[in-house]
């Protein structure tokens, strides 16, 4: 199988999956954000074209599947894209702790979007503003510590399936030094 068959197979796969799963635990009453740190993923290993369909067609999906007249998740994925295109790059990223400030920006970016929708939605009520900015702060936190250990676990299966991977391969060569020598003249 070609390369770009299975990188299209497997980024389908993920999405579907991460959007289903977001949707079957919102049927329980769990917020759990799933589709930020897949895009997150697609878009820092492989850029944004292939970050962009992946996130237009997660968000298609679970809008779909919500029954929503408008897609309000395709913005929230386009500004997780373009946060994430920004990082990979301006930043030199060779280790894997180096994408915590990354998948921070991008989990805070899709929050504070969907805290615009829900401010337009449901009004500027203090209470309201205090309950949507708390649940913001905890999803931005919890969808940076799930984006982290996706990016970990994603890479391992996309080397397994001989895909191109992101920082977990550049980890495994002793030769590469994060920092350079400093060379002092004497």
């Amino acid at each position: 199988m070609k390369i770009r068959t299975l990188k299209f197979w497997f980024i389908l796969t993920l999405m579907l999956a991460g959007s289903t799963l977001e949707l079957g635990m919102g049927l329980f009453g769990i917020l759990l954000p799933v589709l930020m740190p897949l895009v997150f993923y697609v878009t820092m290993v492989y850029g944004w074209r292939s970050g962009t369909v992946a996130a237009i067609g997660g968000a298609l999906w679970t809008d779909l599947a919500c029954g929503r007249g408008f897609p309000v998740s395709l913005p929230v994925m386009g500004v997780v894209v373009l946060v994430t295109w920004h990082y990979r790059r301006r930043s030199e990223i060779n280790e894997l702790p180096d994408m915590l400030l990354p998948a921070l920006a991008a989990s805070g970016a899709a929050e504070g979007m969907w805290l615009i929708a829900g401010l337009v939605r449901y009004g500027w009520a203090p209470g309201t503003v205090w309950l949507l900015a708390a649940r913001g702060i905890w999803l931005t936190a919890l969808g940076m510590v799930i984006a982290f250990f996706l990016y970990y676990w994603l890479d391992k299966a996309a080397d397994r399936l001989g895909l191109p991977v992101g920082v977990t391969r550049r980890q495994s060569h002793p030769g590469r030094r994060r920092w350079a020598q400093v060379r002092t003249g004497r």
